[in-house]
């Protein structure tokens, strides 16, 4: 377990998986290891910055990452520069075209141009 406030913050939002809407103070315990007092008072200074928000499930991410997300640079940039083909590749092929960059020995999608004749479906952007 993380010593540091900050260690803890960052293991708690590490917590979250792709598909978790929302997430419970037992799940959290569970997943971190954190204690739940620890925990409940870092998820209140969490929610006052709208990095966590509450609902009656539980705790899920707040629009505050979302907004971080968006500042990332290199992918930013990247999704510029690869809109026209993207989009050129979508239409020729009239298929679902991911743009997704290496992580580790996994990929993130960065960006998503849906075939109109495709339901909407995963992988979705940042995950």
């Amino acid at each position: 377990m993380p010593k540091s406030v900050l260690g803890k913050a960052v293991a708690l939002l590490n917590a979250y998986e792709p598909g978790d809407e929302s997430l419970s103070l037992a799940e959290l315990h569970r997943r971190t290891g954190i204690p739940k007092t620890t925990l409940h008072r870092l998820l209140g200074e969490l929610g006052e910055w709208k990095v966590l928000e509450w609902t009656r499930r539980g705790y899920r991410l707040g629009m505050r990452m979302f907004e971080w997300g968006q500042l990332v640079s290199v992918q930013r940039s990247l999704c510029d520069a690869a809109a026209p083909f993207l989009a050129g590749l979508s239409e020729a092929t009239r298929a679902t075209v991911n743009l997704a960059v290496p992580e580790g020995p996994d990929v993130v999608y960065i960006q998503k141009i849906n075939a109109l004749d495709e339901p909407r479906k995963p992988p979705r952007v940042g995950g």
